[in-house]
């Protein structure tokens, strides 16, 4: 592994995946409203069925449940009706109006929801979603969840293979399973073993590594390579760069991740009940134990920082078990060696908050602001020509009109802040999502000119336009704010 000790560093730890099955107890509730959300997804789905393309199809619908439109799908799998799907969440409606120990609905939280929002606000969110249809007659099980813990400035190479020792097997993809009803446990080799790249490599040698399959994985991969790849959400790159990323500087970032199914979790809850005095559920459990569930992850595999003379007898000799452990022995009581394991193993209390910086992910987004800025001046120079005083031009002609209404550019941007932040806040709103408007922040450092800019409206004589009730739009939510009425 290439590493520099001085400019290690985490930038990012988080809940990357959250999978959760959703049961109703009441047969008035699953024979009554969600019976009739059932037909109602089976028309919708006949809908986007007849809908003439090819692949997936879907029809856009708010179910009647009053959180936003969510898109419903012409397919479905396994046992169940319906999948729909929005920004935020994917939904699996089961076809059952029955009470059975099948779960009514799974619920697959997205990473960018998770990301953006963080776990506590999202899992607010998806549960204020379930109360819409099973008021408070339900229970909540986790079948799966993934955390992750970004570290920048290291780097894998093929023979960093060798500086494993685990107590799980290789997966493949097709090893995943989704256990939405328990699965026996597997048995675990509690045995720590060496690594070899025909047994243990699943990626192209110098890309990562994975371990285990269901119900445990562990993996290691490049996540600059998969973000480029994928062409993913670059919210990452913002989030890492609020935790010290330079691209400029920092070339690598590597993902070290773990993958727990129920049947593990399930180990950890089998003699507890909810609610009870430490925890009111599975959820609340996993959200307060989130560095012990990292910790148990990091005991199933270890990476040893072996020298290359190691690596190359290891390499060149044909070593037992016995000789290798040696190895790695020696390895773990060397203080002098780099210990990877303890620079990643703290993932709860302030560390993990410092980390986090919910409410500041969304409040810059740099690439779109970039875009706009290109697309305004491709529009300037595509239809006034290529004078090179033509953006000056166009600049100069916004600043007289909106002089002649009263306005400066300043005062013209506040208005598009506080129309955003007032958006904003009815969606967040609509969704059950409190305390989250990542505008708040830029409100609150030009409060005085927003006042100052409400007070001139208002004494105006003219008829009040809508820049007037967006501002006050604005002040009346910051005021419930202050007041605590938020």
């Amino acid at each position: 592994m290439i590493y520099d000790k001085d400019t290690f560093k985490i930038v990012n730890q988080c809940l990357d995946t959250l999978v959760i099955g959703v049961r109703c107890y009441n047969p008035q509730i699953i024979h009554g409203t969600f019976a009739t959300l059932l037909d109602n997804l089976r028309a919708l789905k006949d809908q986007a069925k007849n809908i003439k393309t090819f692949g997936d199809k879907f029809v856009k619908s708010d179910l009647g449940l009053n959180f936003g439109d969510f898109f419903v799908s012409s397919r479905s799998s396994g046992n169940y009706l319906a999948y729909v799907k929005n920004q935020d969440i994917s939904i699996y409606f089961a076809n059952s109006n029955l009470l059975t120990n099948r779960y009514h609905l799974k619920i697959e939280f997205r990473s960018k929801f998770l990301l953006q929002y963080g776990h506590v606000k999202a899992y607010e969110y998806v549960e204020n979603f379930i109360k819409g249809i099973f008021l408070s007659y339900y229970e909540i099980n986790i079948l799966r969840f993934d955390l992750a813990c970004d570290v920048a400035n290291i780097r894998f190479q093929s023979d960093d293979m060798l500086r494993f020792q685990t107590l799980r097997k290789v997966a493949k993809y097709s090893d995943i399973k989704d256990f939405l009803i328990d699965d026996e446990d597997k048995e675990l080799n509690l045995e720590m073993k060496s690594t070899d790249n025909l047994n243990y490599s699943r990626f192209l040698k110098t890309d990562g590594f994975s371990f285990g399959k269901s119900p445990f994985m562990f993996r290691i991969y490049d996540k600059i390579k998969q973000i480029s790849q994928k062409q993913i959400s670059t919210l990452i790159m913002l989030k890492w760069q609020m935790n010290g990323f330079n691209s400029q500087i920092d070339k690598s970032v590597f993902r070290f991740e773990s993958e727990i199914h129920r049947p593990i979790f399930k180990k950890f809850i089998s003699n507890l009940d909810f609610p009870n005095n430490d925890y009111k559920s599975e959820v609340d459990f996993l959200f307060s134990n989130l560095g012990f569930f990292w910790r148990y992850s990091l005991s199933f595999v270890k990476w040893h920082d072996l020298s290359e003379d190691e690596i190359n007898k290891i390499n060149s000799l044909n070593l037992g078990e016995n000789t290798l452990s040696k190895y790695y022995k020696k390895s773990e009581t060397d203080i002098t060696r780099f210990d990877l394991w303890g620079k990643i193993m703290r993932f709860d209390g302030d560390n993990l908050s410092n980390l986090q910086k919910y409410e500041l992910i969304s409040k810059i987004d740099t690439t779109k602001a970039k875009n706009a800025l290109k697309s305004f001046v491709s529009s300037v120079y595509s239809n006034i020509g290529f004078d090179l005083d033509s953006f000056i031009t166009v600049f100069s002609e916004c600043e007289q009109e909106l002089k002649e209404k009263g306005l400066s550019l300043h005062e013209y941007g506040l208005l598009k802040v506080c129309g955003k932040f007032v958006d904003t806040e009815r969606k967040q709103n609509k969704r059950g999502i409190v305390g989250s408007n990542h505008f708040k922040p830029a409100i609150e450092d030009h409060i005085l000119d927003i006042y100052n800019l409400f007070s001139r409206l208002k004494s105006n004589d003219a008829p009040k336009d809508d820049n007037y009730y967006t501002l006050k739009s604005t002040l009346d939510i910051l005021h419930n704010i202050y007041k605590g009425n938020y």
